[in-house]
């Protein structure tokens, strides 16, 4: 059973389970859950979908109008979310999709991805896929969430799915303030730098003069603080949602064993720390 405490994550939309039937079993899987949720429950599929297998949307929390809205949703029927589904599956693993629009049914759309998490049934050597656990990721709430955290919060930055093209563009958070510089120009630009003036760059930089006034020293330190500054990686509550599948991932295998597990990120409250003990 996936539960899920009343906390919702910081950058996750919520967390839903798809359980995975085939055609022969939508209508008496639509009684059951209309049974269970005590309102009509109905598998709604993307128009010329033909597939045989179906992942419906059967429990999505936190509970609201939007996610209401979502249940009985095929998620298989979509190209995007049944590439990433099928990937999952093929490499037991989490998978995220490609670029895909959150709220297929409301005026105002919002872009994001979603990351599925396959779940079996039996021993190893004959498994069956059973669903998906998922997260839905509203695009600009996550890249809003880590900038929150991140030390460089005045600096700009864009979420791309593939290369950086404004087709690819997912979220992005405008910089305090701009220069209209790039870093490859400011990297570029210190070969043109005297000795004199890289090291006063240097100092600017890291807030200390430098060891050495070598030119080509100089240059590859400037260049290395630049880019560090510009980029860097994700950690704490923008990665717990991984954090909790890949606990329920290593759980699986640990429970038939009696093997316990220590699970870790993202946990800064005690709605946390049950949310991974839920897990496994």
């Amino acid at each position: 059973m996936l539960r899920q405490t009343t906390c919702a994550c910081q950058c996750s939309e919520g967390i839903g389970w798809a359980e995975v039937i085939t055609v022969g079993q939508v209508e008496a899987f639509e009684n059951a859950i209309s049974a269970e949720k005590g309102f009509d429950y109905k598998v709604i599929r993307e128009s010329g979908a033909n597939e045989t297998r179906l992942v419906p949307v059967t429990f999505l929390k936190p509970d609201s109008e939007e996610t209401r809205a979502q249940l009985g949703y095929d998620l298989y029927s979509d190209p995007v979310r049944r590439a990433a589904m099928d990937e999952a599956a093929r490499m037991v693993r989490p998978t995220a999709t490609a670029r895909v629009v959150l709220n297929q049914y409301e005026e105002t759309t919002r872009i994001g991805f979603l990351l599925f998490m396959p779940v079996f049934d039996g021993p190893i050597e004959a498994r069956r896929l059973k669903g998906f656990i998922f997260s839905p990721f509203d695009a600009q709430y996550f890249l809003g969430t880590a900038m929150e955290h991140s030390v460089h919060r005045q600096m700009g930055a864009r979420l791309f799915d593939g290369p950086p093209e404004s087709a690819n563009l997912l979220a992005q958070n405008a910089p305090a303030f701009s220069s209209g510089v790039t870093i490859a120009e400011q990297v570029a630009r210190l070969d043109g730098l005297s000795t004199a003036e890289l090291a006063a760059e240097y100092e600017r930089l890291h807030g200390n003069a430098p060891r050495l006034r070598h030119p080509t020293w100089l240059r590859k330190r400037i260049a290395h603080r630049l880019q560090e500054d510009a980029y860097g990686g994700l950690s704490g509550p923008a990665i717990k949602p991984i954090a909790l599948l890949k606990v329920h991932q290593v759980y699986q295998v640990a429970k038939q064993h009696n093997v316990p597990i220590i699970g870790q990120g993202g946990i800064t409250t005690a709605d946390d720390a049950i949310e991974f003990m839920i897990a496994g």
